[in-house]
């Protein structure tokens, strides 16, 4: 990380999460899926709801973690590497007066919903998409090689598979 982000990052983070508490009263909600599920036509959903600021852009905040081990317990916490990209997102943008929580789409994001419920503490609220395999592996991209199916089937079972997983858990 270079010298501007190692003392920018650190920043943003603190503001955002005064943001966070300032606008946002209740649990967020993240919605995640194999790409190509419904997640973006989701997010305009729900979006729409006086109650939910829908953060527009995908951060890719929680998608790379840092692990650390207590040394004395022995218990091991994660911390997404990348969290000030949800709370720039945050601070550049206007939040709408009866706004009570964030919700933020990033499909890749299914691959860490067992870290995430753990990082906020349970205290949030998780969507797994899963839309028709058939309909997932034969849709293209309008943006990124159009002429290309954009999902293959490995991907979709397998981020299926995660999703299901913790389809017990109360988040």
């Amino acid at each position: 990380m270079n010298i501007i982000k190692e003392n920018i990052n650190p920043l943003i983070i603190k503001l955002g999460k005064g943001k966070e508490k300032k606008y946002f009263s209740e649990e967020p909600i993240i919605i995640g899926a194999c790409p190509r599920s419904g997640t973006t036509i989701l997010l305009s959903i729900l979006g729409a709801h006086e109650r939910i600021y829908a953060i527009p852009k995908q951060t890719y905040a929680f998608d790379k973690w840092m692990e650390e081990t207590d040394p004395h317990s022995g218990k091991i916490t994660y911390t997404p590497f990348r969290i000030d990209r949800l709370y720039r997102e945050l601070l550049l943008r206007r939040i709408p007066w009866g706004a009570k929580r964030w919700l933020e789409k990033t499909p890749k994001h299914i691959r860490s919903f067992a870290k995430i419920i753990d990082y906020f503490d349970e205290r949030v609220k998780l969507i797994n998409v899963i839309r028709d395999g058939r309909d997932v592996v034969t849709s293209k991209h309008p943006k990124h090689n159009p002429g290309q199916y954009w999902v293959s089937v490995g991907r979709w079972v397998s981020d299926v598979s995660i999703g299901l997983s913790l389809s017990q858990h109360p988040c």
